[in-house]
């Protein structure tokens, strides 16, 4: 038997004003349909390295993801900038690629240009 340690993102419980705000700001909404629909159409196809945590389930109050801990990250209180940023820069720039090549793709099979030029 295996046991995996998950992380779980949730709607708060001890506070009813701030739940409500949640539902109605519809931020579990928004990432649900991030991890369901757009990050399998993000990462098809794609072999690089990961740049964001695995999700195992997204529902409109609950989140399941991959404990990062476990990989060896930790929350640093003292950050070196220099490292943060070079960190944070590769991770936008994998998904930018994968953006890139998901908008072409797309556009491609829907025969239409969703790409935009500023």
């Amino acid at each position: 038997m295996e046991t995996i340690k998950l992380f779980v993102k949730s709607l708060p419980v001890d506070n009813q004003g701030h739940t409500d705000f949640v539902r109605q700001s519809g931020v579990f909404d928004e990432e649900s349909f991030f991890y369901n629909e757009m990050l399998p159409q993000l990462t098809l196809n794609y072999k690089g390295e990961k740049w964001l945590p695995s999700c195992y389930l997204a529902k409109k109050e609950a989140i399941v993801l991959e404990d990062l801990r476990e990989l060896g990250y930790i929350q640093h209180k003292n950050i070196d900038e220099v490292e943060l940023m070079k960190s944070t820069l590769a991770t936008v720039a994998r998904f930018h690629s994968c953006s890139i090549v998901t908008e072409a793709r797309l556009s491609r099979q829907l025969k239409v240009s969703i790409i935009y030029s500023i």
